[in-house]
């Protein structure tokens, strides 16, 4: 379990670290089952396939996402995996 924590966590510090200017230059960038890689102001992230906001707090309240609290920001309505 701690291995796959460790996993996940290193997964998203690839997302918030990749820059790119398509989806499609985002490549050593993953995302869990529940979300998708999307290039967002110059830099890989993941976002949510679901995860339709209006505020940060919408996105903090989502369950079953492996994205740490403070990274989690609501950006052009929708959920991202991010570090701003």
């Amino acid at each position: 379990m701690n291995l796959f924590l460790l996993l996940c966590c290193a997964l998203v510090g690839y997302a918030w670290c990749e820059t790119c200017t398509t989806p499609d230059s985002c490549t050593t960038t993953h995302c869990d089952e529940f979300s998708h890689v999307v290039c967002s102001q110059g830099t890989c992230t993941c976002e949510l396939r679901e995860g339709r906001c209006d505020s940060k707090a919408d996105c903090e309240a989502m369950v079953n996402w492996f994205c740490p609290l403070h990274r989690r920001h609501c950006v052009d309505n929708r959920c991202r995996c991010v570090n701003l």
